[in-house]
């Protein structure tokens, strides 16, 4: 075993690519920004969609990144085989339009037998079968034996796999894939002859795959070749890290031995046997995937992402659970997975704390899930017993699996020990039918970069200039009218469009900010624009055609909704300074966790454990207007993303920062970076108060303001609602919390006095009761009918009668037009749940309580007195007949 240092060999990788030209660009979220089609981030070439099209802006023709991913196809493959993850890192160099086979194979080789130094006779190599152009690269330039170069199908070396006969259409092309040979002869018995790449022997790993993407799939199955050739290479991190090591498993790389150290100092064992060293090695791939996901963004729920990362913690705490640790233990692993992954994503450690608090949340929660869950098989039993069945049906399995996150193992040991069987093969079907669907939810659209309609404006120009910052009127020209879903040369009254233009005010929704509204006149008709959306570089106006017809080639005066841009400025303004007293007053810990900035309101979600208290939010508003009346003004930059680091700028959720950023200042108050628009000056915000504050989820708190003129509104209403009180007190609008006070006072007496006044008619009626009282056999028994009396007055006469001495009491009552009985006893072999419920036929009605003091009603007032001779009667029988 080798010992190796995992940041080195990633610094290797990309330092090698940006010799040779390629620009290195920053892993991106997890979160795909720009990518609806996506639910996590999978492959390094996720972010370069566009360029691999050769739409919008190429601001490069070489990359090269390290990209964390997350997919969750083979989830219950993970820990059980060497290789299988749910997060793992991804290097990758591209080229759009540049170099292609012969680069990216020899330089492919040049890295893994002279950079990392792996000896050639240990590598083997893979082409697709009709690819004749790379197998020659491989023999005869890169001079690969040709007993190591294997040619294979589309299913293994097409990408898509299996492209060419089952789809989809698009961009697609053959791929080259390296192996590493752990030696040894094949582990099925095969010749070495008929042991290869193909082979699923285990011996052969494969760790870097060089896709050549030349080819645009048409119907039919019809492969067009691209205008543009790319490269797309993608490598597994973590099992090159193994292949250094020089170890047989991923998980015995330095990548992941910490988080199972520190996973077997919580068990208080190292875990062994097949199943228990599965669940140790899946906790450590969880910890990382959970850890990564809150840390760009998600929180656990029950759909999309977050139910993805709930799915993770709670596999991840049952795997615990099962190998001894006592209660929450994964997110004590969150500083451990930060340590051994600091160098190239230092955000872990620093949001270390609020990881840590939303992943313990999750788990407290889930533990008293899985009580419930518990519970549940208990009451399964119950209703199989009652059923008759000795079997649980596959979905009654499932469902415990899906809901409850009760294992089926689990489930399976409870119920055995009643006598219950369980449905395997129902259950693994519906599992199945869950998997098929996750599989569908978390992959790629049918068309792998299908963006939907709008993406036809990538063909027609790389970006729209953006002038909204400084004016909001401006002149452009119609570049495209997408009508439905294709672009038309023309639209006319009525209909529904996006337009397309070469510059323009409107700001596209981004960053939590609104999209702008307003209107394009053109020389033959206007369009009411309604919303302002992104695509890429570009700026989508979507409206309708107000009036005459647009066209393309237009030239159009567009004209942003001045006083509606305001509104929004004012609100994105105050959200850049409330953020700020929010750090200062709760603590540095606070983070934007998502924002809504709109003309009427803003809304803040951010990191912090418990509910902000009504002073604090008083202090922070007070923090906040105070800024706003110093007037401090706006400054705006340009630079470099390190040169606004180290000037400590903030970024905001959910933003998609470049190389470039626009940093915003306010004084020393507020850095932050940010694309949005903003109040010249603070003082133009003019008023800020909050309005509500509340849980989003663990550890995420929001806060809802208004600011500028809907602020304003909301003082004028409470002044107007302050003076309509007065009105109706008759006192001025300033004494209406006094004269409030008052008469809740004068209330709180009157109903003191009240209670006072039933009370004494309670206990004088309670007494002519006990006047009817007898004895029997030395013990005092009363049994009555009160007449018309309330619940409480009839419980008061009990009590009086009990503290008399009476051993056996039974009341009854025509209580708010419905009938009260109340039976006590002090007799052993007297028990007033039965008395007051053999009584309660008489009404209609039934109750319980204890052995000593029950209570029943019924819905029969009128027949009271049948319940006290029913009561009577019974009594008579249990003494004997007195």
């Amino acid at each position: 075993m080798a010992t190796i240092n995992p940041d080195e060999v990633r610094a290797k990788y990309l330092r090698f690519f940006a010799e040779r030209g390629h620009t290195v660009v920053a892993s991106d979220s997890l979160v795909p920004a720009r990518d609806p089609t996506l639910l996590f981030t999978g492959a390094g070439m996720n972010q370069f969609k566009d360029l691999f099209l050769g739409k919008g802006v190429l601001p490069y023709r070489r990359a090269a990144s390290a990209q964390k991913c997350l997919r969750t196809q083979d989830l219950d493959t993970v820990g059980r085989t060497a290789y299988h993850h749910t997060f793992f890192e991804m290097l990758g160099n591209f080229s759009f339009g540049d170099y292609f086979k012969r680069e990216a194979i020899a330089w492919a080789w040049e890295f893994v037998t002279k950079v990392l130094a792996l000896p050639k006779e240990r590598i083997a190599v893979s082409v697709y079968k009709d690819d004749d152009e790379a197998y020659g690269i491989w023999e005869k330039d890169v001079r690969v034996p040709r007993d190591r170069i294997s040619k294979l199908g589309a299913k293994s070396n097409f990408w898509p796999a299996n492209a060419p006969t089952d789809g989809p259409n698009g961009p697609c092309g053959p791929c080259s894939e390296i192996f590493w040979d752990f030696g040894g002869k094949c582990r099925l018995g095969k010749p070495d002859s008929e042991c290869g790449p193909e082979c699923d022997c285990g011996r052969y790993a494969e760790f870097w795959n060089l896709v050549f993407t030349q080819f645009d799939r048409r119907d039919g199955g019809k492969l067009e070749p691209l205008p543009q050739k790319n490269i797309d290479t993608g490598m597994g991190f973590e099992r090159l890290c193994m292949i250094l090591a020089g170890v047989d498993t991923n998980f015995a790389t330095p990548l992941f031995t910490p988080i199972l150290e520190a996973i077997e100092k919580t068990v208080g064992k190292r875990p062994a046997g097949t199943e228990d060293t599965a669940r140790w090695r899946r906790i450590a791939d969880h910890a990382r995937a959970a850890a990564f996901c809150v840390g760009d963004g998600v929180l656990p729920s029950n759909e999309g992402r977050g139910y993805v990362l709930r799915k993770v913690i709670r596999r991840a705490y049952r795997d615990g659970r099962a190998l001894g640790a006592k209660g929450p233990f994964v997110h004590t692993l969150v500083p451990v997975v930060g340590e051994v992954m600091k160098g190239p994503y230092p955000e872990i450690l620093e949001q270390r704390e609020k990881i840590t608090r939303i992943l313990r949340a999750e788990e407290e929660r889930f533990g008293e899930t899985l009580e419930r869950g518990e519970k549940l098989v208990a009451d399964l039993s119950a209703k199989l017993k009652k059923e008759g069945r000795k079997k649980v049906s596959g979905a009654e399995a499932f469902e415990l699996y899906d809901t409850y996150g009760l294992p089926v193992d689990v489930a399976e040991h409870l119920l055995g020990e009643s006598g219950f069987d369980v449905d395997r093969a129902g259950y693994e079907e519906a599992l199945s039918g869950h998997r098929a669907k996750s599989r569908k939810a978390s992959a790629i659209s049918g068309e792998i970069f299908d963006r939907g309609p709008e993406a036809a404006f990538l063909d027609v120009a790389p970006k729209t200039d953006f002038l909204g910052y400084e004016t909001l009127e401006s002149d452009g020209m119609v570049l495209a009218i997408l009508r439905g879903k294709a672009l038309a040369p023309v639209a006319t009254a009525g209909e529904e469009v996006e337009l397309l233009l070469d510059r323009t005010p409107f700001y596209a929704e981004s960053g939590g900010q609104v999209g702008d509204r307003g209107l394009l006149r053109g020389p033959e008709g206007a369009v009411q624009v309604e919303d302002s959306q992104k695509v890429g570089t570009l700026v989508r106006h979507v409206g309708r055609v107000a009036e005459g017809s647009i066209r393309v080639g237009d030239k159009v005066s567009a004209r942003v909704e001045v006083e509606r841009r305001r509104e929004i400025m004012r609100h994105h303004t105050a959200t850049h300074l409330l953020h700020a007293a929010l750090r200062k007053r709760l603590g540095t810990h606070v983070q934007q966790q998502g924002s809504l900035v709109a003309p009427d309101r803003l809304r803040f979600d951010f990191s912090h454990g418990e509910r902000v208290a009504e002073d604090l939010l008083t202090e922070i508003e007070r923090e906040v207007n105070g800024h706003i009346l110093e007037n401090i003004p706006l400054r705006e930059q340009e630079m470099a993303m390190d040169e606004a680091k180290k000037r400590g700028a903030m970024a905001f959720f959910g933003d998609k920062y470049g190389d470039r950023v626009r940093v915003v200042w306010y004084g020393d108050v507020s850095v932050e970076l940010c694309g949005g628009t903003h109040c010249k000056a603070t003082g133009e915000i003019g008023l800020f108060t909050f309005t509500g504050e509340g849980a989003v989820a663990a550890g995420i708190r929001r806060v809802e303001a208004v600011s500028g003129t809907a602020a304003l509104r909301r003082v004028q209403g409470g002044r107007k609602t302050m003076q309509d009180l007065g009105s109706l007190l008759k006192v001025p609008a300033d004494d209406v919390g006094k004269r409030v006070k008052d008469l809740l006072e004068e209330n709180r007496e009157l109903r003191q006095k009240e209670a006072g006044r039933k009370g004494a008619e309670a206990e004088a009626a309670a007494k002519g009761l006990l006047g009817r009282a007898a004895e029997i056999r030395g013990h005092r028994i009363l049994v009555a009918d009160a007449g018309a009396q309330t619940v409480d007055a009839l419980r008061t006469a009990v009590d009086q009668a009990r503290k008399a001495g009476v051993v056996a009491v039974f009341l009854a009552a025509q209580a708010d037009g419905k009938a009260a009985l109340i039976a006590a006893s002090a007799l052993p072999a007297l028990d007033a749940r039965e008395w007051v419920k053999d009584a309660a036929q008489a009404v209609g009605g039934g109750g319980g309580g204890k052995p000593d003091l029950a209570q029943a009603g019924g819905k029969d007032p009128a027949k009271v007195p049948e319940a006290v001779a029913r009561a009577r009667a019974w009594l008579e029988k249990k003494l004997g007949g007195a």
